[in-house]
C-alpha cells in the first residue's frame, strides 16, 4: 500500500513536508508507493512532530553533510596574486 502523505499527481509530491516538495527517485520506489513507507525517515519524523516536517528538517534527514575542508587542503590552495 502506498503512503497516505504521497501525493501521485503531475508533481508527485510528499504531503509530510512543507512546502512543495518532491521526492527523489530512490524515495518514491523504497517508501513512497510501497509498504516501506513505515520505515520512511520523513514518515518517522511526520508521526513524531504530529504535523508537517519543515523543509530544512527533511534535507536533513536525507542530505548528508558537506565534509568539512582539512587545514592542509587549505595550506595547499594556491595563493591568488593581484596585479
Amino acid at each position: 500500500m502506498a503512503c497516505e502523505f504521497f501525493d501521485e499527481g503531475k508533481l508527485a509530491r510528499c504531503t509530510a513536508v512543507c512546502g512543495l516538495l518532491i521526492p527523489s527517485h530512490h524515495e518514491r520506489e523504497n517508501y513512497c508507493r510501497t509498504d516501506g513507507h513505515v520505515t520512511c525517515p520523513t514518515f518517522k519524523l511526520y508521526q513524531l512532530n504530529q504535523a508537517p516536517v519543515p523543509q530544512e528538517q527533511y534535507y536533513a534527514l536525507w542530505v548528508p553533510p558537506a565534509p568539512r575542508p582539512s587545514a592542509r587542503a587549505d595550506a595547499e590552495q594556491p595563493l591568488s596574486v593581484a596585479v
